[in-house]
């Protein structure tokens, strides 16, 4: 493991991290508003809510900041990206 130590492994916490920056973001009551009527907004974030690794928007916001940028002006790109990954395991679930 990668710089395993007495808090554990530091990949994995900050990996963990950026994940819940990222389901912060998305749960903001801002987004949430704008699914109309009640059951629609309940099925998007039924998938968001379900939560994951976040592997994708947790490396754009890694590769945001080892090139110097800021990761919170990066957040809505990485929730993005996470977005859109729900949405393409949605279809394949549908698909299949």
């Amino acid at each position: 493991m990668i710089n395993e130590g007495k808090g554990g492994n530091v990949l994995e916490e900050e990996l963990s991290r950026r994940s819940a920056r990222v389901y912060e973001y998305l749960s903001r009551d801002i987004y949430r508003k704008r699914f109309h009527p009640q059951h629609i907004q309940q099925a998007v974030y039924s998938y968001i809510n379900l939560g994951g690794k976040s592997l994708r928007p947790s490396l754009l916001l890694f590769s945001c900041g080892a090139v110097g940028g800021e990761e919170e002006k990066a957040l809505p790109a990485a929730a993005a990206v996470e977005v859109y990954h729900t949405w393409t395991l949605i279809h394949d679930d549908i698909i299949d």
